[in-house]
This record gives C-alpha cells, sequence and structure tokens, in this order.
C-alpha cells in the first residue's frame, strides 16, 4: 500500500515535508566522530583501502546517531521523499544508489533543504608537532578524511559491497562542498603503540586518532535559513 506521501502529488508532499521541518529546526545537532588508524596522504598507493575503512568506521557511529538523535529519527520514520531532483542517484531523501550501495548522507543540499558543517578536527600524532605539515602533506591526508566522510564517487566502488550491517551505508557529507567551516588541532600522541611484530610497530607509529567535532546548520541559501539551527 502507497503511502500517505507517495498517493500525494509534489506540491502537497512537498507542503508536509516543509510542515515537519519546521518542528525540527530549533534543535541543535552536534555529535562527535572518532577514529584510531593509519590516515595516509592522498598520493599514498594504499590510501583508497584506507579510506574504506576510515568510511566504515564512521558509518557505525553515524548509524547510531541516525538511531538515537530524535531529528533523524524523525526523518527515518517518515522515510520524507523530496519532488524530484536532478540526480537520478537520489532516489528519496539522502539516498544514493552507487552499484550494490545505498548512500544516506545526513548533510545534504536539496531543494527543500539545504544544510552545511562545521568540523573541529583533533589530530593527535606520534610525529614531533609540526613534522607533516612539511610540502602540503597535512592537506594531502584531511583530504584523504573529507573523502571517506562524504558519498564516494561510482569510481571509488570498483569490488567493494555493503556488509550484512551495511545497506543503508550512512556518510556525513553529500558532497565536501558542503563542509563551509573546519579548524584542525595537531596534539602529541602519548599512547604507545599496542605490542607487536617490528613491521606492525613501524605501521603503528605512523597511525593517528582523531576527534572531530561536527556542528550542522542550516545554510545560507535554505528556505529555512535564519528559522533556527539542527
Amino acid at each position: 500500500m502507497a503511502s500517505r506521501l507517495d498517493r500525494l502529488g509534489c506540491e502537497a508532499r512537498q507542503r508536509i515535508v516543509d510542515e515537519e521541518l519546521q518542528r525540527f529546526l530549533p534543535e541543535i545537532m552536534e555529535f562527535t566522530l572518532t577514529y584510531r588508524g593509519a590516515l595516509p596522504s592522498a598520493e599514498a598507493k594504499s590510501h583508497s583501502d584506507v579510506q574504506w575503512r576510515i568510511r566504515r568506521h564512521f558509518h557505525e557511529q553515524l548509524k547510531t546517531q541516525w538511531r538515537y538523535e530524535i531529528t533523524l529519527r524523525r526523518y527515518r520514520q517518515n522515510q520524507f521523499r523530496f519532488p524530484p531532483h536532478d540526480d537520478p542517484d537520489r532516489l528519496a531523501y539522502c539516498e544514493y544508489r552507487h552499484g550494490p550501495f545505498a548512500f544516506v548522507p545526513l548533510v545534504i543540499h536539496a531543494p527543500a533543504m539545504q544544510f552545511v558543517c562545521h568540523l573541529d578536527i583533533e589530530l593527535l600524532r606520534r610525529d614531533t608537532p609540526g613534522e607533516i605539515f612539511a610540502g602540503g602533506d597535512l592537506d594531502n591526508r584531511i583530504k584523504v578524511l573529507f573523502d571517506a566522510l562524504r558519498v564516494p564517487d561510482r569510481n571509488q566502488i570498483k569490488r567493494e559491497k555493503p556488509g550484512p550491517d551495511e545497506t543503508p551505508f550512512f556518510v556525513l557529507l553529500e558532497d565536501d562542498k558542503l563542509i563551509t567551516e573546519f579548524s584542525i588541532v595537531s596534539k602529541h600522541l602519548l599512547r604507545p603503540p599496542a605490542p607487536t611484530r617490528p613491521p606492525l610497530l613501524a605501521e603503528q607509529e605512523k597511525d593517528v586518532e582523531l576527534n572531530i567535532r561536527v556542528a550542522v546548520e542550516i545554510g545560507e541559501q535554505s528556505p529555512y535559513q535564519g528559522k533556527g539551527r539542527i
């Protein structure tokens, strides 16, 4: 049986969505994502594999955010569908089908609602503070991180397949252009590497820990800009 939204025309359906969204806007959405492991430069050969490892790590945390954050719970319960979008891969609010994956970004740019986010990144590493800034290496590592936070391009899927608990697959961003502001603080990582064999120990020495505080708000071009934050 078709849902109430599916039975209505675009204008009526949009009106229902608008009314529901206005109830959500006074809420502020802030949360923290964490990661521990490798963060290679975008120029490293292994960066694609590590990117998927990071993407899956954040998927688990974002899945929890969608489950317990009241605003996101309402979105999922109502399964809002916006009017036709110029991207054929967008089947519903924040859902993209690329190959076997159904990606669900939290921060989207849709006709009815446009969000942006700010990231405050705390980077803990075992290098001497300041070393990875040399030669633009920090920029390349942050590029790997930002790519792991967004819906991947089709050519980034390759042989990847969703795991048993990865449909839908949650990501933070529809596009990394929706990051309108970010800051990075680099600190020394005091936790010693776990005891292991020398080759793995050398790799662990390069590992980092990330604490990413995310703040989501309404974009300046949104119909609801100025009415509140979520």
